[in-house]
């Protein structure tokens, strides 16, 4: 088996499940954002050059909805065909 140098197994792992290994941390708790679609909802909503990310707990806080409100919101612009997510 073929590992790249450097990596890990569970690495390598993380990377093929997630298809990248774009992380950020939120900026309020400190949380590993590794989800690519939070990841696109920080800059669908926060514009494309931010600096800042927020978890998906601390966006919800920050805009005053809910989590959910916010997942409904991925779909739909997943749905309307945006390139972020």
């Amino acid at each position: 088996m073929l590992f790249c140098v450097g990596f890990s197994m569970d690495m390598l792992k993380n990377i093929h499940l997630r298809g990248n290994v774009d992380t950020k941390n939120c900026s309020v708790c400190g949380a590993v954002i590794a989800n690519k679609n939070h990841i696109g909802l920080n800059k669908k909503l926060l514009g494309r050059k931010v600096e800042r990310f927020y978890c998906i707990d601390c966006m919800a806080e920050y805009f005053e909805i809910t989590t959910e409100e916010l997942l409904d919101k991925i779909e739909d612009f997943k749905a309307q065909g945006c390139g972020l997510f």
